[in-house]
């Protein structure tokens, strides 16, 4: 495939957005028929705990948590014109219009008895840089307010995750370093990623998960394609990548991301759903009957109704609909993937072939 301006694959070039079948999970369709084949004969590891069956992750990505006011203020202009209102300015260039929305995606998810991860960058770009280099986030975490709210997600029981600048695979050094700015604030480590923009090495995304691995991740969940929901290797469980340059499979989970709300708003003109809802229901139904991971990801600002009106209502119809039947797993994605690396090793622990050293 094509790469686009940010150097992402071009969607619609995909074999799997051609055929419309960017939502259904092939691998595990394959792996459903090989598990059935041996029912027979053997009790399986459950999928999920106390045979839940499927699995939910929620995470929200910081991009833009501090509003730069004269942006928005032209943004805001530009986009409603003569129906904008005088009042909404004002309350942009005074700061009651904000970005700052973590408390209030806090608020929202304990109502239904739900945690997420936040993934926040350790790199401080600039404008300049953005438009010259590369488009990165303006914040710098090392300050008070980003302190205070690491110790807020934690206190609460949410995930505090890395969210690697657009450059970052290039060196591992640069890397450790933004994650080891993360942790200095959080004053703890940090085992989650993904890539803003998500950004992988394009050419070998294994060579980038080698480095999560090298620089002591646990998961990444980077594996998306930014213009269109569904599963980009075709798979909805958590998997590892494999390095053809290495032969071997990297040993860091990757999580993949299926949703994320660009694909129900600024994207959705390549959709060939005709509702978000439609698209949601379609992503929801595909993992729960392949016994796989749900993986949302919806921007902190998304809170802002004034900027992104309609994204926290279709939060609410997924929170909503995973919660119609009460049959799944949730947790942090860090816990989701501390579960499935131990049920790896349960695998490993009762498999008698060749790889395991019986022969």
């Amino acid at each position: 495939m094509h790469r686009d301006r940010y150097d992402r694959p071009v969607v619609q070039e995909s074999f799997l957005y051609r055929e419309k079948v960017l939502h259904d999970p092939i691998v595990n369709q394959y792996s459903t028929i090989l598990r059935d084949l041996f029912r027979a004969s053997h009790n399986p590891i459950p999928l999920w705990p106390s045979n839940k069956k499927y699995a939910v992750a929620l995470s929200h990505d910081v991009d833009y948590p501090e509003i730069i006011r004269w942006i928005e203020v032209l943004k805001y202009l530009g986009k409603y014109k003569l129906s904008g209102k005088l009042a909404k300015v004002i309350d942009i260039i005074t700061g009651k219009e904000n970005f700052w929305k973590f408390e209030d995606w806090v608020n929202l998810e304990n109502r239904y008895g739900l945690k997420s991860a936040m993934y926040f960058c350790g790199l401080k770009g600039s404008l300049l840089r953005y438009f010259l280099k590369a488009p990165d986030p303006f914040y710098d975490v090392r300050q008070d307010q980003f302190k205070r709210v690491f110790n807020y997600l934690v206190q609460n029981g949410f995930e505090v995750g890395m969210h690697s600048s657009y450059l970052a695979y290039q060196s591992i050094d640069r890397f450790l370093e933004e994650k080891k700015t993360i942790e200095e604030s959080l004053r703890g480590p940090i085992f989650g990623n993904r890539h803003h923009y998500w950004h992988m090495n394009p050419d070998n995304p294994s060579e980038t998960a080698i480095i999560h691995e090298e620089i002591g991740l646990l998961y990444d969940s980077s594996i998306c394609f930014a213009k269109r929901s569904g599963f980009r290797f075709g798979i909805c469980s958590p998997f590892h990548l494999y390095d053809p340059i290495r032969h071997r499979h990297v040993e860091g989970l990757e999580l993949p991301t299926s949703l994320m709300d660009d694909h129900l708003f600024k994207y959705f003109g390549l959709s060939y759903f005709s509702k978000p809802q439609f698209e949601i229901d379609a992503l929801i139904n595909s993992v729960k009957e392949h016994a796989g991971l749900f993986f949302v990801d919806y921007h902190v600002r998304g809170f802002n109704e004034t900027f992104y009106p309609k994204w926290v209502k279709s939060y609410e119809y997924i929170l909503m609909k995973i919660n119609e039947d009460g049959d799944f797993y949730s947790d942090t994605p860090l816990n989701i993937a501390k579960f499935w690396k131990g049920r790896e090793e349960d695998i490993l622990r009762e498999s008698k072939d060749e790889y395991c050293g019986v022969k």
